[in-house]
């Protein structure tokens, strides 16, 4: 193969990587600022003894519902970067899938 070709691919195989990994992290962004934002905007839900999910039942849910999917989401493009990051090797794309 060419060694301008293997470049360009090279190039674009990183870009495509770059991009899998910063929507990885904006999902746990996302996810973490909306966690935060909720102990302000419900204040009246004490998480030591109420679970996390309980965000999910007021008047804001729809906020924390948007949050856990965008960061499944994140996982989501997190794994799929693993996959090709690893895709010569069987079992870390094995271990990528789980």
């Amino acid at each position: 193969m060419d060694r301008a070709v293997q470049y360009i691919q090279n190039r674009q195989r990183t870009g495509v990587l770059r991009a899998l990994g910063i929507a990885g992290a904006a999902g746990v962004a996302v996810a973490f600022g909306t966690l935060i934002a909720m102990h302000f905007l419900q204040p009246w839900r004490n998480d030591l003894v109420e679970y996390v999910s309980q965000y999910a039942n007021g008047p804001y849910g729809a906020l924390f519902a948007f949050s856990l999917v965008v960061h499944g989401i994140g996982n989501g493009a997190m794994a799929f970067g693993f996959l090709e990051l690893f895709r010569t090797d069987r079992r870390a794309r094995a271990g990528a899938l789980f």
